[in-house]
């Protein structure tokens, strides 16, 4: 009689521990927003790289581009403070002619970084770098002044998002959400999405071994993440 009233306890007891998980089992979930603004300035990096035998030659050319093209830059009206030095590199390295002699040749670049803060001269302003002596572009990257109220659209969405995600856990497990456990704020931040449009297009019949560059300004994109954690409880049937 004692071990069953004990296996008649245990029972309940068990049964207690198991509405009671069940009761404050919880649905974790990952919401995200994204909002697309258009972008009001470009970066563009462009400079002259040279490999020479001789370092101080190379640097001399190199040095002397670099300054015309600052120079076409500001007459073409670019801000003098938005033509800045981005990176500066010299290094050595073996090469051989063509009849199979070792040499030593000297690699040099300067780079320069040019905002500018009308997207529809980005184009303008590669070409001008070009025609001035640039040989390198290591491209272009929009950004957006204004993103509060973009990254405040995100962060709505990503809270929406996660609840979607949430309701329809939920009820493939047989629960209903009661309440919002925790909410925690991931990534959000605002950056160029990558979707540049690049183009080369003759500006004159005559002149159609030269190419104006055309560029269209990309979107920026402004993202928001969250993490949710729902309280649940088992749905009535």
């Amino acid at each position: 009689m004692m071990k069953k009233f004990t296996a008649i306890l245990l029972a309940l007891v068990l049964t207690v521990f198991a509405s009671l998980a069940l009761a404050e089992s919880e649905i974790c979930v990952n919401g995200k927003g994204e909002v697309y603004v258009p972008a009001d300035k470009a970066f563009v990096s462009v400079g002259v790289q040279l490999a020479m035998q001789n370092v101080q030659e190379a640097q001399k050319n190199v040095n002397e581009r670099v300054n015309t093209i600052r120079a076409k830059l500001l007459e073409a009206g670019i801000d003098g403070e938005d033509v800045n030095t981005d990176n500066i590199n010299i290094y050595a390295y073996t090469d051989f002619d063509d009849a199979g002699n070792e040499k030593t040749l000297y690699h040099v670049s300067s780079m320069l970084t040019v905002r500018v803060t009308d997207t529809d001269r980005t184009g303008e302003v590669i070409d001008i770098a070009f025609a001035a002596g640039a040989n390198v572009l290591n491209g272009v990257t929009f950004t957006a002044t204004e993103t509060a109220e973009a990254e405040k659209e995100a962060m709505q969405m990503a809270v929406k998002n996660a609840r979607e995600k949430a309701e329809i856990l939920a009820e493939a497990a047989g629960l209903k959400i009661t309440a919002v456990d925790k909410i925690t704020e991931g990534y959000s931040g605002s950056f160029d999405s990558g979707l540049n449009v690049f183009d080369r297009v003759a500006v004159k019949e005559e002149a159609s071994s030269y190419g104006a560059t055309e560029i269209h300004a990309a979107k920026i994109l402004v993202s928001a993440e969250v993490s949710v954690s729902y309280k649940t409880e088992e749905a009535a049937e």
